[in-house]
This record gives C-alpha cells, sequence and structure tokens, in this order.
C-alpha cells in the first residue's frame, strides 16, 4: 500500500509503523497453534490497525526530518510578477467583482428599453391611424366628386339615355314598327375615336348619352353590354349586325375606363 506523501521521502528512513519488531517465543507458539482462518483475520486486523497509524503520523514532524524532505520542498520560491497574457489574466480576474448596483442598473436599463419600445410603436399606430384617415378623407373626396360628376351628366345627358333606353323597349316589342335605337350624334372630332360605320357614331358619342344615365360605372357598362348582345336580336331582321356594333362600342368603353 503507497503511503500518502510518500514521494517526499529521498532515501528517508520508514517510520516507526514500518519497521519489524522482535517477536518472543511465547508469541511464536501462539501463531503456530492458530487456524488458518485465524491468522488470515489476525493478520487483517494488523493490517488495518498499521494502515491507520500511518495515516495518522506520516506527516508529522517527528516522523519526517528536514534531511529527508527534498531541497525544492525547503527553498522558499519567489513569485514572480505575472507579464503579458498572465498579467491580463490576473488583471481581469481581479476587475470583475461583481458590483452590488449591477441588478439595478440592468433594471434600469429594461425599463428605458421598454418605454422606448412602447413610444415608437405608439408613434407608428399614430402614423397608421393619421394615414388610414387620410386615406379616407380622399376616397370621401373623390366619391364627392364623382356624385357631383354624375349629377351634372344626368342633368345635362339623362333626356337622351331615357328616350334611347324607350327605343330599345320599344323595338325588341316591334322590330318592324320600330327602327333600332341610336344614340344621338353629338359630333365627336377627337383622334382615338372607335366608329361604328351603321350606327353612324363613336365611342365617345355612346358615352355621353350613357353618361345621361347617372349611374356610369365599369360595372353598370358591363350590365348595359348585355342588353347588346347580337344573339338577344338574332330574329330581328337588321338586329344582329347593328347590336354587334353597338356592343363593341361598349366594350370599347369598359377597356379604355
Amino acid at each position: 500500500m503507497k503511503v500518502p506523501g510518500s514521494h517526499r521521502f529521498k532515501g528517508a528512513k520508514a517510520p516507526e509503523a514500518y519497521a519489524e519488531t522482535s517477536i518472543s517465543p511465547e508469541e511464536r507458539q501462539r501463531r503456530a497453534n492458530l487456524t488458518d482462518k485465524d491468522k488470515t483475520e489476525e493478520a487483517r486486523a494488523a493490517r488495518k490497525a498499521a494502515a491507520k497509524k500511518r495515516a495518522e503520523t506520516w506527516w508529522t514532524a517527528d516522523a519526517i526530518s528536514d534531511s529527508d524532505l527534498e531541497p525544492e520542498l525547503l527553498e522558499p520560491k519567489t513569485e514572480e510578477a505575472p507579464t503579458g497574457a498572465s498579467r491580463k489574466f490576473f488583471r481581469d480576474t481581479s476587475e470583475s467583482k461583481p458590483d452590488p448596483n449591477q441588478a439595478r442598473k440592468r433594471a434600469k436599463r429594461a425599463t428605458k428599453r421598454a418605454a422606448q419600445q412602447a413610444n415608437a410603436k405608439a408613434e407608428r399606430d399614430g402614423e397608421k391611424r393619421e394615414s388610414h384617415a387620410a386615406y379616407q378623407a380622399r376616397l370621401a373626396s373623390q366619391w364627392a366628386r364623382y356624385q357631383e360628376q354624375q349629377m351634372r351628366d344626368h342633368k345635362k345627358y339623362g333626356v337622351d339615355y331615357a328616350t334611347f333606353h324607350d327605343e330599345l323597349k320599344a323595338f325588341h316589342a316591334d322590330h318592324i314598327a320600330n327602327p333600332f335605337p341610336k344614340p344621338p350624334s353629338y359630333g365627336c372630332h377627337r383622334k382615338d375615336c372607335m366608329y361604328a360605320e351603321q350606327l353612324e357614331i363613336c365611342h365617345h358619342e355612346l358615352e355621353l348619352c350613357l353618361r345621361g344615365s347617372g349611374r356610369y360605372t365599369v360595372e353598370w357598362l358591363k350590365k348595359e353590354r348585355a342588353l347588346w348582345h347580337p344573339d338577344k336580336f338574332a330574329t330581328k331582321g337588321d338586329g344582329p349586325l347593328l347590336a354587334n356594333e353597338m356592343f363593341k362600342l361598349f366594350q370599347r368603353l369598359i377597356e379604355g375606363a
């Protein structure tokens, strides 16, 4: 069994616990009469007692003398001043002491950051509300102008549209006695016109007549266009030809709206 600290001995005598002692004749006779089992138990007990004594006395000054120790253990060592990376390590270690006010500082920073985030969110929400309000106001303004324009158109062309619509009903009722309905010609001088030869009008003139309805929108034009599908005039003389031209004029208005 290796004794703790035994590496510190250099040619030293073993402690008294390791020294052999003389045995009396009576002890020899007693040991000779022991059974193998008793010898084993007695040897085990002796080893335990010796180990306990060694553990308690190996480090004492009486057990170890200065001559038994290695020279470097007796000579005091002077600590060298740390240089380079080691100096930085010790400096960082000494400076990393916990600050008792650190928790309060962190809480203060967190509160300040939360307040800044809340203010930024409030500003963004305010900008969104202002933008939405401006959008609603713009829509309201556009709708007001649209309504005003529709009223002016209805006042100016309302009679022409009503006559045009009544002629369409009459033609469907009796296509022999009533001519095919045609919008009035207003004399358009624009260059981008789509002209219908049989109807003798362009799509701009049809637009003016239709604006007299007071409901002129793309959705409304699509519904009105369905009234002029050539299939609805299949059995009414020249109705399919004229209705085909009217249908194309409506399509041009829808595409250019």
